[in-house]
């Protein structure tokens, strides 16, 4: 173990080293409310160093019985041309057995469902973890 060649290699990007939107954490820091029907917030993730804003989107969502979703309104930048992406997904509300519902997103690359969206280095697109399994 921690032999000589041991390890990461580097060449591949690592999913961790991207963007991450966990509802569990949003729902923590109230960004993330189901009590309400329909709302818009500000998301940034910040350099931890630093402090400088690392990338920062528009969400959106909806929690209506019937009619529930999630809109992300986000740039990236490739070949130094800033390219707007706007996206969807599916929001589905689980009961859980001893009272109380879980949310939970649907990855349109896999279908499964998920609570953490990723956009990894290079991505254009977020996706679970599971999305981006063949190229990381």
């Amino acid at each position: 173990m921690g032999g000589l060649g041991s390890g990461r290699s580097g060449w591949l990007p690592v999913i961790e080293d991207g963007l991450k939107l966990d509802l569990r954490h949003l729902r923590r820091k109230k960004l993330f409310d189901p009590s309400h029907m329909y709302r818009q917030v500000s998301l940034q993730w910040t350099f931890a160093e630093t402090g400088e804003i690392r990338a920062s989107m528009t969400m959106t969502y909806c929690t209506t019985p019937g009619d529930s979703w999630l809109g992300l309104e986000y740039q990236i930048t490739r070949d130094g041309e800033r390219i707007p992406v706007k996206e969807t997904f599916r929001l589905e509300r689980f009961d859980q057995p001893f009272g109380g519902y879980r949310w939970y997103l649907r990855c349109p690359q896999t279908g499964r469902r998920c609570q953490c969206l990723y956009l990894p280095p290079g991505a254009t697109r977020f996706r679970s973890r599971a999305g981006f399994r063949a190229r990381l």
